[in-house]
């Protein structure tokens, strides 16, 4: 599903990830993962994750002020008669800068939300086998089979289905 701004389509991308590659939803499955992610890899995570708020709130604040700055400028003459003088030329200028800070900003939380994506989707890569070891599973040995495995999992996570012991090996071959 296509999203009406570039931002949400690149955020929808790395929330898609895990879903395509291995069977489980990103979104239920984060906080499980997140636990067995070790901590310098979640600061990484977590660095690149400020980076965006930094530059969406950065875009948010300057589009306000454009906004706000637009509409003193067209209100005030309603009030007093202005003449060009230096308050409107301010207004004026605020409404260019916040506008092109907005565009500047979003345009770097874009670019910053890709590489915080791609250190999400590292997350998965990495670190999914020790969440099935954390959750008291061994992993199938064929692709296919762990994405069965991930596709039960992620069903619990969804629906609160519970997994078929019978069906997934215990780690290390223990009775659960």
């Amino acid at each position: 599903m296509v999203l009406p701004t570039e931002f949400g389509n690149v955020v929808r991308a790395c929330e898609a990830y895990s879903l395509q590659v291995y069977g489980v939803d990103c979104i239920p499955a984060w906080l499980r993962l997140s636990a067995v992610v070790p901590q310098s890899f979640q600061d990484t995570i977590n660095s690149a994750r400020a980076e965006v708020d930094f530059f969406v709130n950065l875009c948010l604040l300057s589009i306000a002020l454009a906004v706000l700055s637009a509409a003193c400028l067209l209100i005030s003459p309603l009030f007093v008669h202005l003449e060009l003088d230096a308050a409107v030329v301010r207004r004026a200028v605020a409404v260019v800068a916040g506008s092109v800070a907005g565009f500047a900003a979003y345009r770097f939380a874009i670019m910053r939300a890709h590489a915080w994506g791609a250190v999400v989707r590292s997350a998965f890569d990495l670190y999914l086998p020790d969440l099935a070891k954390q959750l008291g599973y061994e992993l199938p040995r064929t692709k296919k089979a762990r994405r069965e495995f991930w596709s039960d999992i992620n069903d619990m996570l969804l629906d609160e289905t519970p997994v078929e012991p019978a069906r997934w090996p215990a780690a290390g071959g223990s009775k659960r």
